[in-house]
């Protein structure tokens, strides 16, 4: 079989090719295959119940009691509307369109990044190491609006690269993007420091010491307004400033805010050898102004995010695309390839082998371990369909149209189960299992005293030793069902 021309004669096509073929061969079995993730359970059923009209915006979505839609704001659950309208209510759509962002990001930093430095090799690199991140093909996959905001922010930054010229479509383009990334999480207003200093450093070049000042309140004044005009019409939807502001102020965002510069063990090795690269060529690349705007989002968002959800992968491409700069724009020589085959090395040596586990799980060690048929016929066949479930978030989708409660996050809360009638049935994953079997839990009584066990469900998981690193409890179908035992004698219970 011969390969295309222009693959033949370009290895870095090739390898840029194979890689990309790999990684989507991984992430669209996993969006095929894996269980609910709580988050991604919780936006899907938002956008299950407010948006089950034929409309694809319902009214009830405004004026929802739920928070997470009043915080995140519109734009993922419009989309998500749209695509569960057209194409069906199911994981793989669910999860379809945080998957493409992911890969639309890829083209965005690398773009970005050739732009500004003109170095295709250093480019194919860049593109490599983004698809193998480890934290960007996690998030990838799951349910969230994460790199779907990250891509707007991504976007909001590069046409920010080209209002260099002082193009004003270039600037409304930019405004609306950052408007956009807002929108769809609040979390990206720490992404967008380096969509400031880029037009910072446009008006300074535009207008020198004698600026037009005129021209410059003009241009300021669109941009804020293309930035702002969706998000003051979304807060007064919601009940305005004061109702908006206090779901920020409630005691229990205060977790999500807050410094994570090591965010895992991962960042302690590669982060430190990042910061050599851009001491080593600091001189060269202090003035650059996308350097200095990579530079301020990363401080911010470590300053401000807490690593308690899966923020790692919005910061990852502004870090990568930072070490490709400390390389790229430094002067050819000896240090300069020293540095970048350390910090490359660095990065694709812990890449590298969470890429190939993660793949191994997935389409062969572990994928009994996800089939949905078989916890169907082992679990589900012994509740009748008229039946309340109370459940983990993550049998939320095998669940689908049954009658169905969901925890919202603690399953051991006494006083939700007191509120949730004691249903019919539990379903509860292993892990919560494990927790409620605690004597100091608030559910130990309750399942002693008033559930029995009717079966359970336990995967023989294997980590491939490496201490289940891909958090396994969470990608597979273990679980135990109960039924109250006051109804355990009734026919057909």
């Amino acid at each position: 079989m011969r390969l295309p021309a222009i693959l033949a004669s370009n290895k870095p096509a090739l390898i840029v090719l194979v890689v990309l073929l790999a990684s989507l061969a991984v992430n669209i079995v996993a969006i095929v295959d894996y269980p609910a993730w709580m988050d991604e359970a919780i936006i899907s059923d938002l956008v299950y119940d407010y948006f089950r009209d034929t409309s694809y915006v319902s009214p009830d979505f405004l004026y929802a009691t739920a928070d997470e839609g009043r915080i995140y704001g519109p734009v993922y659950f419009y989309l998500q509307t749209l695509l569960l309208n057209v194409l069906g209510d199911d994981p793989f759509v669910f999860r379809l369109a945080n998957l493409l962002a992911s890969y639309l990001l890829v083209v965005v930093v690398a773009r970005l990044f050739q732009a500004r430095t003109g170095d295709k090799k250093i480019t194919v690199w860049l593109v490599v190491i983004l698809l193998l991140s480890f934290a960007i093909n996690k998030s990838a996959v799951s349910g969230r609006m994460d790199m779907l905001a990250t891509l707007f922010a991504m976007f909001s930054l590069w046409c920010a690269h080209r209002y260099r010229d002082g193009s004003l479509r270039a600037l409304l383009a930019s405004s609306l993007f950052a408007s956009l990334a807002f929108l769809t999480t609040p979390r990206t207003l720490f992404l967008l420091p380096a969509t400031l200093v880029l037009l910072g450093y446009a008006w300074v070049d535009q207008h020198g010491r004698k600026p037009d000042q005129r021209r410059m309140v003009l241009h300021v004044a669109i941009a804020a307004l293309v930035f702002l005009g969706p998000i003051a019409l979304w807060i007064q939807a919601v009940g305005g400033v004061r109702e908006y502001a206090g779901l920020f102020l409630n005691p229990e965002m205060a977790q999500f805010y807050g410094p994570s510069v090591f965010r895992n063990w991962r960042d302690w090795i590669y982060l430190p050898v990042l910061l050599g690269v851009l001491l080593l060529h600091w001189r060269h690349i202090r003035r650059d102004p996308l350097v200095v705007a990579c530079i301020a989002t990363v401080i911010v968002f470590s300053l401000f995010v807490t690593e308690v959800g899966p923020y790692r992968a919005m910061i990852m491409p502004y870090i990568l695309l930072l070490g490709a700069l400390a390389v790229g724009l430094a002067p050819d020589g000896e240090r300069r390839s020293m540095a970048a085959l350390a910090l490359a090395g660095v990065v694709l040596a812990i890449s590298i082998p969470f890429f190939v586990g993660r793949a191994v799980d997935i389409f062969y060690v572990n994928r009994d371990c996800r089939d949905a048929e078989d916890f169907e016929r082992r679990v589900l066949a012994n509740v009748p369909k008229q039946l309340t479930i109370l459940a983990d978030y993550r049998f939320y989708y095998l669940l689908k149209g049954r009658p169905a409660i969901y925890s919202p996050g603690n399953i051991e809360d006494d006083d939700f189960f007191r509120r949730s009638g004691y249903p019919d049935r539990i379903l509860l994953g292993e892990d919560s299992v494990e927790r409620a079997a605690e004597p100091g839990s608030p559910l130990h009584p309750v399942l002693r005293d008033e559930y029995e066990v009717v079966t359970s469900y336990v995967c023989a998981v294997h980590d491939m030793g490496l201490g289940g690193i891909f958090e396994s409890r969470r990608n597979f179908h273990d679980a135990t069902l109960y039924r109250r035992k006051t109804v355990a004698g009734n026919a057909g219970q």
